[in-house]
């Protein structure tokens, strides 16, 4: 009995969490169809099998807010006409506990967040870099870098720095390059190309320190800059957004490498945990909207119930990008910003919850 009822449940959530997935996203691709049809077809001239590539990557991008907000809706449709049904009471009746009629939601809460994990471990990283740089190229729309406000610096094996302006995701090359190999040696090109070795500039010239002063000394139309080697994978790295890295990438960045800047230290540690707690939010929504739809009464307001948990759900992540904004900018330690949303709320939650098991 207690089996069939299990099943009962978890399939039927699981089935409308995925039409609600389906169909949320559908309303989103028409939404932004309509605003971005008319640059996509007149102006870019773009293909339908990279259009369909964006909006697929956009998909998993977005991700992250349409898998929670899908089960919860799936969550209040199943208890609401359980509740609405008598089938609570009865089930109850019958001996079957609160925590059994719990399990489903938990095992489905435990499911969405392990592909949270993999979603942006995995998914996610290639997604977004895929939507921005289809979006710069067909769109216009160019992303802000955060990290142009800082030195864009490359740390060599051999001490000396690489310095560049920006950096041309198309061509792989660096723009206005300065090679500092010592504090009396310093190289200046226009473009430097980093995807094959060894490196070449355009527009090269050096300067050698002499009584306090540099001169230049050489001046070349094309350079290849024999001396200078690393590793291009861990490069790549160096020019994407923190935003587009991976969980394990983020790791890798905060404990084994060494960051100059506190600034980009405090970047780093927000996206590390934004990343590594946002999945926790199926929890929150589960041991949130259990308690108020278990209730026997005639007066339960199903309507006021699903209002407040919508517009909490809204407020949770409004709440959340705050935090990554007073992170991002050392306000307060990351750690602590970036998880007192989460313990808040399940701290207020679990309460109310542990009284009806």
């Amino acid at each position: 009995m207690k089996s069939i009822v299990n099943r009962y449940i978890f399939f039927k959530t699981l089935k409308l969490a995925l039409f609600f997935l389906v169909s949320i996203f559908i309303i989103f691709v028409v939404i932004d169809f309509s605003y971005h049809g008319s640059k996509l077809f007149v102006t870019s001239n773009v293909s339908f099998n990279t259009i369909f590539q964006y909006y697929l990557n956009t998909f998993f991008v977005n991700l992250k807010i349409f898998l929670p907000l899908t089960y919860m809706l799936a969550m209040m449709k199943v208890l609401t006409d359980m509740n609405v049904h008598n089938e609570l009471v009865a089930l109850r009746t019958s001996g079957i506990s609160t925590s059994k009629i719990f399990a489903p939601f938990l095992y489905l809460a435990i499911i969405f967040c392990v592909l949270s994990y993999i979603n942006l471990e995995k998914i996610y990283p290639n997604a977004l870099t895929f939507k921005d740089t289809f979006k710069e190229k067909y769109l216009k729309i160019n992303k802000k870098n955060k990290k142009m406000n800082l030195p864009n610096v490359i740390y060599l094996d051999d001490s000396s720095r690489l310095v560049y302006q920006k950096y041309n995701k198309e061509k792989k090359e660096l723009f206005d390059v300065f090679l500092i190999k010592s504090s009396n040696d310093i190289w200046h090109a226009k473009y430097l190309n980093i995807e094959t070795f060894p490196l070449v500039g355009k527009y090269v010239d050096q300067f050698l320190k002499t009584d306090s002063t540099f001169i230049k000394q050489n001046s070349f139309e094309e350079y290849t800059f024999k001396d200078i080697k690393f590793d291009f994978e861990d490069i790549k790295q160096v020019f994407l957004a923190y935003e587009t890295k991976s969980i394990s990438d983020l790791f890798k960045d905060k404990f084994l490498k060494k960051i100059p800047f506190n600034k980009e230290k405090a970047e780093i540690s927000t996206q590390f945990y934004n990343k590594l707690f946002s999945p926790l939010i199926f929890f929150i929504i589960a041991i949130s909207i259990f308690p108020p739809l278990l209730m026997f009464s005639r007066n339960i307001s199903i309507f006021f119930i699903s209002f407040f948990s919508l517009f909490g759900f809204v407020i949770f992540f409004m709440i959340i990008d705050s935090s990554i904004i007073l992170s991002e900018n050392n306000v307060i330690p990351s750690i602590f910003c970036i998880s007192f949303p989460y313990l808040l709320s399940f701290s207020i939650f679990f309460k109310k919850f542990i009284k009806i098991l």
